[in-house]
């Protein structure tokens, strides 16, 4: 229920940025995201459900071609009933292959819908930034606008890190003993003969195993980049000729900004690109 009621919160709040943000979005940049948002989510989610059903397609073909052709499963099952029957076969595979898609499908639900909230906290940010440079530097109301808003965006990027850093580990720990098994069983595949329905079904699969990690490492990094553009948005305005009463109002953002917004999995380890390069490196090894 927490996790619920938190999700329908940013939801909620992102719903109202744009329809708050969007006069003063001069260089429409939430409309922009928005369409960014949609055809990257829309690759995500069918890559994902692509990889399910070629690892599905190999699998059935695998046990096609073997020497021994034989009525496999997708997924080991002991079933109290007789499956090599005409009709239950068809059924149970069906039922499996659904399974598995609808799997592939919340994985990939998840993994856009992380990279969609951070996309549009980015845009935010993007937003906020350009109102304050295109102010003039007596305009007192646009900076107490910057300051206000940047507190704003730290709750809601606290709120994304909050619902999806255990999301995040489970993930992240998952994946790594994912890509370690895959890539021995593609490295033996390669060596033997006649294993191509074994390497369409792990290649593909592998492939979106590290563009889940890939995802996660990525939000990390660009949101490292985002609170580096506040800092430096921050210092690039004429702060020294304000009154001092004004010009200290932006301290508070300029050290805030470097500290910067993490993204972690499970509170303990920041993720970055370079959590995706030590990742990558155990396939590599593996």
């Amino acid at each position: 229920m927490i996790l619920h009621s938190l999700l329908r919160n940013i939801l909620t709040t992102m719903k109202e940025e744009c329809q708050k943000y969007a006069a003063v979005d001069t260089n429409n940049l939430i409309s922009k995201t928005v369409h960014m948002s949609h055809r990257l989510t829309t690759v995500i989610i069918c890559f994902y459900m692509a990889a399910a059903l070629c690892y599905a397609i190999g699998t059935l073909t695998h046990h096609s071609f073997n020497a021994i052709p034989s009525r496999g499963l997708l997924l080991k099952m002991d079933l109290p009933f007789e499956t090599n029957r005409w009709l239950i076969y068809e059924l149970v595979i069906i039922i499996q292959c659904f399974y598995q898609i609808s799997g592939a499908f919340m994985y990939g639900i998840f993994s856009a819908l992380l990279l969609m909230l951070v996309l549009h906290l980015g845009c935010q940010i993007d937003i906020m930034c350009q109102i304050l440079l295109k102010a003039p530097y007596t305009n007192e109301e646009k900076l107490r606008f910057f300051v206000s808003r940047h507190q704003e965006i730290i709750i809601f990027s606290e709120r994304i890190e909050q619902f999806f850093t255990y999301i995040a580990l489970s993930q992240l720990v998952i994946n790594t003993l994912i890509i370690c098994g895959l890539g021995y069983i593609i490295v033996i595949t390669l060596s033997a003969s006649n294993e191509t329905s074994m390497l369409i079904k792990c290649v593909l699969f592998c492939i979106s195993i590290c563009l889940e990690a890939f995802i996660y490492s990525f939000v990390g990094e660009y949101l490292s980049a985002k609170s580096k553009l506040i800092g430096d948005t921050a210092y690039e305005f004429l702060w020294y000729n304000l009154h001092p009463n004004k010009s200290r109002m932006l301290i508070p953002v300029i050290l805030r900004s470097q500290k910067g917004f993490t993204f972690t999995c499970g509170k303990f380890a920041k993720l970055s690109m370079e959590s995706f390069t030590s990742v990558s490196s155990l396939f590599c090894i593996s």
